[in-house]
């Protein structure tokens, strides 16, 4: 639990001095955690619904929170977030949060024992969600601005498959695609592409 949220601090004063911690920075970090408190409220909302009306198992419930219901609505807050962002790289900052925020704030309490040994290599199994926010975050900065719903789309898939693998098949699914998720970015990422690219300031 403590070694989660400490790799998530030590990536989010990473993400600090590559911002420079400006003004539009720690706007940035104000609206990202909004965003994120109403997606988990909306899955929790509609996850309760569900509960109520079909009344399937704890475990079913589990599996569609984590498969369908978190990936829609966290895409969609990344989405309704970048909208007012005008910036590239603003809007890159703000999804790759989405990532940090999870390590120091959502993932340190979802493990099963937080205080033993598994709980020490889960805090290292949550590292691969940090890439595949990495990843829709260059996809909503630098790819298909005029279509915004291909965008949702595209995270989501992106989001419910990495979901859906670690869920199913394990936490060994998710480090192979934490690798993916890397290359992906990398080469994605326009480093020598200004016009795409743009400035921070």
């Amino acid at each position: 639990m403590i070694i989660t949220f400490l790799i998530g601090t030590m990536c989010l004063v990473i993400w600090l001095y590559f911002t420079d911690a400006d003004k539009t920075a720690m706007r940035l970090l104000w609206v990202c955690l909004l965003c994120m408190l109403a997606a988990e409220l909306m899955t929790t909302i509609l996850s309760f619904g569900i509960k109520v009306i079909f009344s399937p198992s704890a475990l079913t419930l589990f599996g569609i929170q984590i498969v369908l219901l978190a990936p829609i609505f966290e895409e969609l807050a990344k989405l309704q977030a970048c909208q007012s962002l005008t910036r590239p790289l603003h809007r890159f900052a703000l999804v790759s949060l989405f990532g940090i925020y999870e390590l120091m704030i959502s993932k340190p309490f979802a493990m099963e024992q937080p205080f033993s040994i598994q709980g020490f290599f889960e805090a290292f199994a949550a590292i691969p969600a940090l890439f595949l926010h990495i990843l829709t975050a260059v996809v909503y900065a630098f790819y298909l601005h005029g279509a915004r719903w291909h965008q949702l789309v595209i995270g989501t898939a992106i989001h419910a498959t990495y979901n859906a693998l670690v869920y199913f098949v394990g936490l060994e699914a998710g480090q192979v695609c934490a690798a993916i998720f890397i290359v992906s970015a990398l080469a994605l990422f326009p480093w020598k592409d200004e016009d795409r690219k743009g400035h921070w300031s």
